[in-house]
């Protein structure tokens, strides 16, 4: 006589062994072992777990962001060391420019004297 067993009744073993076994003997050390996992002895639960996961994902956001900024930074920097330095040599050029023509008017201004007195003493 042979009996086969289908999935119920290994199934329905099982548990009632379990049952029997933690019934029967209650070690707690044991019980650890044969009962679901519980408690804090196992850690985070699984929505600490995600909380922690979307912090770290937040930051990392945060972190792109940050080093985009301090790219347009370096960029907005470069562009105004190279206005301002566009910038000083057109005013040097102005000073120039207003230097020389204030110099060519003193000229202008010396020789008529000269010549004013070279003219007034000849005659």
């Amino acid at each position: 006589f042979k009996r086969h067993l289908n999935d119920d009744d290994v199934t329905g073993s099982v548990k009632s062994e379990k049952r029997t076994v933690l019934e029967d003997d209650s070690d707690e050390e044991e019980d650890f072992f044969l009962r679901e996992p519980s408690g804090p002895r196992f850690g985070p639960r699984n929505d600490e777990i995600q909380h922690v996961q979307n912090q770290v994902i937040e930051r990392g956001e945060r972190l792109d962001e940050l080093q985009d900024k301090s790219e347009s930074l370096s960029d907005s920097a470069t562009v105004f060391s190279n206005r301002s330095e566009q910038l000083r040599r057109q005013m040097w050029w102005s000073a120039y420019k207003i230097t020389a023509v204030l110099a060519l008017v003193a000229a202008i201004l010396l020789l008529v004297a000269i010549i004013l007195i070279v003219v007034k003493y000849r005659t």
